[in-house]
């Protein structure tokens, strides 16, 4: 994969700063590989991050694709 350019990094700063702060974590970290959900307790997740349940951050992350041109899934 290429990587962005400086000007499409800095757009792409500028819509996850149009984000509410709980859904600006919530994509940032699942940028970060951070699965979103899982069935080991144990495992570090985005919902166990944010201290929020999976169907919130499910939520969430469709809310940032209204904004972010394409969020990690």
């Amino acid at each position: 994969a290429c990587r962005p350019t400086q000007s499409e990094e800095l757009a792409r700063r500028e819509l996850l700063d149009q984000l509410p702060p709980d859904v600006r974590k919530a994509v940032v970290l699942r940028e970060m590989g951070y699965p979103i959900e899982s069935k080991d307790p144990s495992k570090i997740t985005v919902a166990t991050l944010c201290g929020v349940s999976e169907r919130t951050i499910h939520n969430w992350l469709e809310r940032a694709k209204e904004i972010l041109p394409n969020p990690t899934k």
